[in-house]
Formats: structure tokens, C-alpha cells, sequence
């Protein structure tokens, strides 16, 4: 892969403080970038190189410009379904680990909050489905709450904690306290409710 490209089709994202959480409306899975995996999906646009992707995130963040940190981004955007294309496993005697990732960045005098790392909330099984609001309609409040929020949500730490709440309600199949906590998101930012 010579040119990475971020899947953006059937995808919604939002920028929190410190990270990006991005829907996939076809896995239904919301995936949680921190700072680096988020830089590398916004730079992947099929034009820049893994290497110039480097370069941005050294000048982005200060990390090296180092080919093994945007390949372990892309190998979890990857494996999240974030890219138009997988990534193909670095053949060599080694394959790339996170704790190589972490020890080239520690060296380097860098966070180990900025080693590449996807979160995501699985959709429940259909066995969780069993309350008075359904999965289809916890997913499309998510989906409303994300558009309708949209750039005041990055700034208002208590709509984020309540998204959060809302997002592991919805991983456990409560879609009934993700409402609720979904509504706490919009009355914070003084939205209308759903």
C-alpha cells in the first residue's frame, strides 16, 4: 500500500478533546482514534505516501517521521474497517508490534498517549435487543446526536462524558439508558431533544 485512503463513505465523525469518534453506518460500530490514528485517517486521502504521512504527523505532533508508527495507525484503522482498502501484514523477519511502536516513541521523548490506538464499541447481539427502544432506533439517536452536535460538542467536556456514557450503554445492549444519556448530551448543548 503506497498511498493509504480512509474510508469516508456510510461514516460520521466528530472531533472530541483529544480524539475523533467516528460511526461506521455499515458496521455500526463506533470507533474511538486517538490523536495519531485520527491524523493518519484524516491524511490518508490516496494521494499521500505513507512517508509523507510521517512527515505530517512529525510535524502535527512531533513524533518521528518514522514509516513503522503509520503503519501500525493504518494495520488499526485497518482492522476497524476505516480504510477503502486493508492493509496488507509488513512481510520481514519482524512484524510490527505496539510495543516496538512505544519504544521508538518513549526514546524519542514522545507520549505514549500518542501510540497509534482504535477503540470501538461492538454492536450488541441481537440477544441484547430485548428492550422497549430498538437498535435501529438507538443507532439512528446516535446518529443525530453526532450530526446535531457537531463542533460544540469538542468543547463541552460534560456532553462528551455523556456521549461516552451513551456509547457504552449502547455496547451493552441498554439502549434505553443510551437514550436517556443521549438526551443528557443534547439538554447540555442546549439542542432540542430527539
Amino acid at each position: 500500500m503506497k498511498t493509504p485512503c480512509a474510508r469516508k463513505d456510510k461514516v460520521l465523525s466528530t472531533k472530541l478533546l483529544e480524539e475523533t469518534m467516528v460511526y461506521d453506518q455499515v458496521s455500526h460500530r463506533a470507533h474511538v482514534l486517538n490523536r495519531t490514528v485520527a491524523l493518519v485517517w484524516g491524511s490518508a486521502n490516496g494521494r499521500n505516501s505513507i512517508d509523507e504521512i510521517a512527515q505530517i504527523l512529525h510535524r502535527e505532533l512531533g513524533l518521528p517521521a518514522d514509516r513503522d508508527i503509520v503503519l501500525l495507525a493504518l494495520k488499526e484503522l485497518s482492522e476497524s474497517g476505516l480504510l477503502q482498502e486493508p492493509v496488507q501484514a509488513e512481510t520481514g523477519p519482524e512484524r510490527l508490534t505496539r510495543r516496538q511502536v512505544a519504544q521508538k516513541l518513549t526514546l524519542a521523548g514522545a507520549s505514549l498517549a500518542l501510540v497509534p490506538l482504535v477503540t470501538s464499541v461492538l454492536a450488541p447481539t441481537p440477544a441484547m435487543a430485548q428492550s422497549s427502544v430498538t437498535q435501529a432506533q438507538a443507532e439512528q439517536d446516535l446518529i443525530k446526536v453526532i450530526e446535531e452536535a457537531g463542533s460544540n460538542l469538542s468543547s463541552n467536556t460534560t456532553a462528551q462524558n455523556e456521549l461516552a456514557n451513551a456509547a457504552a450503554a449502547y455496547s451493552k445492549g441498554d439502549y434505553n439508558s443510551e437514550l436517556a444519556d443521549l438526551e443528557g448530551v443534547l439538554d447540555t448543548l442546549g439542542l432540542p431533544p430527539l
